[in-house]
């Protein structure tokens, strides 16, 4: 949806993030995985670009293969009053690509290591980091197993950062695994028509049908949060 949107990194890096917190609280079976992540990526354009133009509906079904994971517009209006309160309302996300675009500054590699530490960062979202680990902790990662990739030795310049080492070089070992054994999306989107067929999403709209069940499934959620 980012490709076809021509939306920048900052917008999709926010919506993986919401997409991946959102699955800490929930699990694969209580929330529909598309119907989620077109509208974490909404969350994202309005949070970070004010955008309220795009028709991801129609962006959606043009990719899609199966009818089964097309989305209405009204589902995906009322999904964002569901992962809101799942995300505890936390739009604000320290992304690592601005981190290691200063590290990049600060080692000194040419342009062939930065983009290559770009690639690596874009990659590292299917793992867990953004989840487990600090933004900059990403960032020099990518940035170390790049340098490597190209043989240019980054040990000084790490030795003059306050960072945990053993870490890094764990991340790195992660990373490098992930590119001997690579994401395979169709073999992901076998997986999840098989899940659809067993499986009967809980549909928003049927329970939100009007302002008034909205506002009492707010309050709901408030007092559930205030128990916590």
């Amino acid at each position: 949806m980012g490709k076809e949107a021509h939306s920048s990194q900052k917008v999709v890096e926010h919506a993986i993030y919401y997409f991946k917190r959102l699955y800490t609280k929930v699990t694969i079976y209580d929330i529909d995985p598309h119907q989620a992540a077109m509208t974490c990526y909404r969350i994202a354009l309005k949070f970070v670009e004010n955008s309220f133009g795009i028709d991801l509906f129609r962006i959606f079904q043009s990719k899609s293969s199966d009818s089964t994971f097309l989305i209405s517009k009204t589902d995906e209006s009322y999904m964002e009053y569901f992962i809101l309160p799942e995300i505890d309302f936390d739009l604000v996300i320290y992304v690592p690509s601005r981190i290691l675009l200063q590290f990049c500054a600060d080692s000194q590699v040419d342009e062939s290591v930065i983009y290559l530490a770009n690639c690596t960062l874009n990659d590292t979202y299917f793992l867990d980091f953004a989840l487990t680990d600090s933004p900059y902790a990403i960032a020099i990662a990518c940035l170390y197993f790049a340098a490597t990739v190209h043989k240019i030795d980054l040990r000084e310049y790490l030795g003059s950062l306050t960072i945990d080492l053993d870490r890094m070089f764990e991340m790195f070992d992660e990373i490098k695994q992930f590119y001997l054994s690579p994401f395979n999306p169709e073999a992901a989107e076998i997986s999840l028509k098989k899940l659809y067929k067993y499986q009967l999403y809980y549909q928003p709209k049927n329970v939100l049908k009007n302002e008034k069940d909205w506002r009492e499934w707010c309050e709901n959620s408030k007092d559930e949060k205030k128990e916590e």
